[in-house]
Parts: structure tokens; sequence; C-alpha cells
């Protein structure tokens, strides 16, 4: 449980400088606010696929004792999850930049 709480986080910080480095271009200038809002709104939303994906291998590779079996599952899961945050991320921040401006506040 330790694991996924890291993963949460380790992802929620990679999507909020992602996000920061290639919106923030086009921004004249970014505030620690304005990153703080990216990191507490936009961040948790597409960071929960990637930790319930992590969780459920890790519960493949505990219980499956055959090697290609958790293989074949790990490789299953993380396409699922990758084309998930895709449609999260093409819904959830087209939603976003049209309510709001992200370095604004």
């Amino acid at each position: 449980m330790g694991y996924s709480i890291i993963v949460f986080l380790l992802s929620d910080i990679i999507i909020t400088l992602w996000l920061v480095l290639n919106i923030g271009s086009s921004v004249p200038n970014i505030t620690f606010k304005s990153v703080l809002h990216i990191f507490m709104h936009y961040g948790p939303t597409l960071s929960i696929p990637t930790t319930i994906s992590y969780f459920i291998i890790y519960v493949l590779y505990k219980n499956i004792k055959i090697r290609w079996g958790v293989y074949l599952s790990a490789l299953i899961i993380l396409c699922f999850a990758f084309f998930l945050t895709a449609y999260i991320f093409i819904w959830y921040m087209t939603a976003g930049l049209l309510t709001n401006d992200l370095f604004v506040q």
C-alpha cells in the first residue's frame, strides 16, 4: 500500500511538470500558485489509472506463479491504463482549459 502512495505522488509530480513544461511556454509568467493548482486539480485525476495499474500488477505478481501469465497480464493492464489515461486527459484537459485558464489564479 505504501508503494502505491509513492507511485501516485510520483506520477502526480511528473504530470504536473509535464504540463508546466508543455503549456507553460505559451504563458508569460508562471507562479507557484498556478503550479500548485495544476498539482492539486489535474495531477491526481491523471495519476489514478497509473496507481491502480501498479497495484493490480503488484497483486498479480505476488499471486500468479506462471511468469509469462504475469507479463501478459501486465501488458494488457498497461495498455488499458494507457488508453484510459489518454481518454481522461483529452476530455478532462479540454473541459478544464475551456472553463478556466490553468495559469491564472
